[in-house]
């Protein structure tokens, strides 16, 4: 893991990743 001194960014590429597992779970859902 790479640790960034910065935790915006962090929180930046959390917050990324559980919108793309939304959209991910949302067209497992249509199908």
């Amino acid at each position: 893991m790479v640790i960034v001194g910065c935790e915006e960014e962090v929180i930046a590429v959390v917050a990324q990743r559980e919108e793309e597992e939304d959209e991910l779970k949302e067209e497992i859902e249509k199908k």
